[in-house]
C-alpha cells in the first residue's frame, strides 16, 4: 500500500502530500543557515537528545556567544525560519524539530536512556535516524486510544511495529505555508492501529487534507526529513 486517500472527492494523492510535509519540514532551511548558527541549532539537538529536555536559554546564549554570534538575534532567526520555537512568556525553547520540550502522544525512548518526546509522529520516526542510534517509540491512536509500540534498530533504519496492522495518516490544516509546521502539520502526523481507525478519524477531522500510508513509507518519510539533520 503506497498511500490511500481518505473518503473525500478532494482528497489528496499520497506523494502530494507527503511532498508538501517535506516542503514545511526544516531541512531545507537549515541549509541556508551560516556555519556557525548551524553549529549553535546542533548544540540545541544534542541536548535535547541527551537529556529529553532542552538546554536552558543561558546555556544556548554562551555557546552563541563562543561561536561568534549574538545569542538573542541567534535565536530570533531561529524562530523566524521556523526551525526551533520558543514560549511566549518565558522564552524558553519549547521545541526544535524533531523535539518537544512538552509532552505530545510519541515518545523516543532511546538507547542510552533519554526520553525525548517528538513532535509528531514523522518526528519520532526520523529521530533515530537522526541520531544514528536504536530505540523504542511509544505512541497512541488517537481515534481509539489504543497504544502502538515501534522497535527501531539498524541505527534507525528498520522499524517492527505493533499491533502489526498500524497505519500513518499524513496530513495538514489547510494551506502548509499558512503558519509553523507546529500549527499546520504536527498535529495530523499520527500512527493509528489499522487503516480503519485512520480513515475514522480522518472523516472526523474535515478539515485535515490527507493520506493513509503503510509502515514502510512512514518510515522512510521520518528518515527522509531528519535523517541528515545532524550530518
Amino acid at each position: 500500500m503506497k498511500g490511500t486517500p481518505v473518503t473525500r472527492t478532494s482528497a489528496p494523492p499520497a506523494d502530494t502530500v507527503c511532498g508538501s510535509v517535506l516542503d514545511v519540514a526544516p531541512g531545507r532551511r537549515i541549509t541556508a543557515l551560516d556555519p556557525a548558527t548551524r553549529a549553535l541549532h546542533r548544540m540545541i539537538l544534542r541536548a535535547f537528545a541527551a537529556t529529553g529536555g532542552p538546554p536552558a536559554v543561558p546555556a544556548v546564549a554562551a555557546a552563541a556567544a563562543e561561536l561568534g554570534l549574538d545569542p538573542r538575534k541567534s535565536l530570533a532567526g531561529l524562530v523566524d525560519r521556523d526551525i526551533i520555537g520558543m514560549g511566549a512568556r518565558r522564552g524558553d525553547i519549547v521545541y526544535a524539530y524533531p523535539f518537544s520540550a512538552r509532552p505530545t502522544a510519541h515518545r523516543v525512548h532511546l538507547v542510552d536512556g533519554a526520553q525525548p518526546y517528538a513532535m509528531c509522529a514523522v518526528d519520532a520516526l526520523g529521530m533515530p535516524a537522526m541520531l544514528n542510534s536504536d530505540a523504542l517509540i511509544t505512541s497512541v491512536d488517537p481515534y481509539s486510544g489504543e497504544s502502538i509500540t515501534i522497535t527501531v534498530t539498524d541505527k534507525g533504519r528498520t522499524a517492527r511495529w505493533q499491533p502489526g496492522g498500524c497505519v500513518a495518516f499524513i496530513g495538514t490544516a489547510g494551506d502548509c505555508c499558512a503558519g509553523t509546521a507546529a500549527q499546520v502539520c504536527c498535529d495530523y502526523l499520527n500512527v493509528f492501529t489499522s487503516a480503519e481507525h485512520a480513515h475514522a478519524w480522518a472523516a472526523g477531522h474535515p478539515h485535515v487534507r490527507g493520506c493513509v500510508v503503510d509502515r514502510d513509507r512512514a518510515l522512510r518519510l521520518g528518515i527522509d526529513v531528519f535523517g541528515d539533520l545532524l550530518g
